[in-house]
């Protein structure tokens, strides 16, 4: 497996992403994958085929960020063939590279990896598994959110991170052309009502939003910081929250709330009893 793995040294120099490659902990298996047996039409290198994608991989990683916020990813592709290969070499498992690249934050090239590793709890663990599987037959909409949220780790400048983080709240709770902004901050509020006071909510929604707007209409905002009472949060990292907080509340749910449901249960919270017929 190792021999696999090791990326190649040319005239002993080699890159800071075959340290990121070198210094994974974990590999993520995804078995019974049926495919065309061409390996003896090739030798296996450049982009996957259409029928081996990188979609399982993508589809982990999104839940791993959606349930937490631990920055994470990978750099290599494998397969190992059942029944059939191109060669053995001293009888080692069949194993052959699929793929080589960056899936993973900049920041590691950097040097990241020779800080401690966070640990992930036994129950972000189960949550992990519940998302992943939610996300996996989640409509598109959600998907997009699961994409934009994970990729906010990616982005080298603050505008393009807050722009991930719209597009992901818009894509679970927009769709309206009016008045967006007010209509997406009250989904928002009663999506996360179990956990947050709603005018908090609606209140850290708006506010985003017009640092969002700056940037899409091509100025620079004056602070990147969003204020509530006396405190001041980035404007990025409340854009992450957000999107993150919203995402638990669908994907985990026992029943995934949809923009008309939100907008049902705001309705239903508005409704008042009839007064009493007189006599």
């Amino acid at each position: 497996l190792q021999r696999a793995r090791a990326a190649s040294w040319r005239h002993g120099q080699a890159s800071s992403r075959n340290f990121v490659s070198a210094t994974a902990t974990h590999a993520l298996v995804q078995r019974g994958v049926e495919f065309d047996n061409f390996l003896h039409r090739s030798n296996f290198r450049g982009s996957p085929t259409e029928r081996l994608t990188a979609d399982f991989s993508h589809a982990f990683f999104e839940a791993l960020a959606v349930v937490t916020d631990t920055a994470s990813g990978y750099s290599q592709l494998l397969i190992r063939p059942d029944g059939w290969a191109e060669s053995w070499d001293q009888d080692l498992p069949p194993l052959c590279e699929m793929w080589r690249g960056r899936a993973y934050p900049e920041a590691f090239d950097d040097g990241i990896w020779r800080t401690p590793r966070t640990q992930i709890s036994a129950d972000a663990l189960q949550r992990l598994v519940q998302a992943a599987v939610a996300l996996s037959g989640a409509p598109e909409s959600v998907r997009i959110a699961s994409r934009r949220l994970r990729r906010i780790a990616f982005r080298e400048s603050r505008e393009d991170s807050v722009l991930d983080a719209a597009i992901g709240v818009e894509a679970l709770l927009g769709g309206d052309r009016e008045e967006i902004t007010h209509r997406i901050s009250q989904r928002a509020a009663v999506a996360l009502a179990d956990g947050f006071p709603p005018s908090t909510i609606y209140d850290l929604v708006k506010k985003f939003y017009g640092v969002r707007s700056a940037v899409v209409h091509g100025r620079l905002p004056r602070k990147w910081a969003c204020k509530l009472g006396d405190h001041e949060v980035d404007a990025i990292e409340l854009g992450e929250f957000l999107l993150r907080e919203l995402l638990n509340s669908n994907v985990l749910a026992d029943v995934p709330w949809t923009r008309d449901s939100l907008d049902a249960q705001l309705l239903t919270a508005l409704e008042r009893e009839p007064p009493a017929a007189l006599e």
